[in-house]
């Protein structure tokens, strides 16, 4: 199985997301039709912080881009990475549907 890997960004108004290059070109190869970026709006940083790993493991389906969201769990790992550290500070088993690494998210 691929893994899949997502960039975080954050400003003072949320966090933005974004497939690796190499990632967008399999969902391509798959006949996906993956996004841009996704951006997602949160009033205070410790909110993120708490709460990430309710709504994270939504995110990589809504960027892929494919019609059935079944078809995200080819990928058996999600991680989500902040790309100037090149810290994952969150993993998702698709296969296992839980956490494998979720660690404090710093900017």
């Amino acid at each position: 199985m691929e893994k899949a890997v997502v960039f975080v960004g954050s400003n003072l108004d949320g966090y933005g997301f974004t497939l690796a290059p190499e990632t967008r070109q399999k969902l391509k190869e798959m006949g996906a039709h993956p996004s841009k970026n996704l951006f997602l709006a949160s009033d205070f940083r410790d909110d993120f912080m708490k709460h990430h790993g309710s709504f994270l493991k939504h995110v990589f389906p809504a960027l892929a881009g494919f019609e059935n969201e079944t078809d995200t769990q080819r990928f058996g790992v999600v991680e989500f990475v902040w790309p100037l550290t090149g810290e994952v500070f969150y993993r998702w088993s698709q296969k296992q549907n839980r956490e494998l690494v979720e660690s404090p998210a710093t900017a």
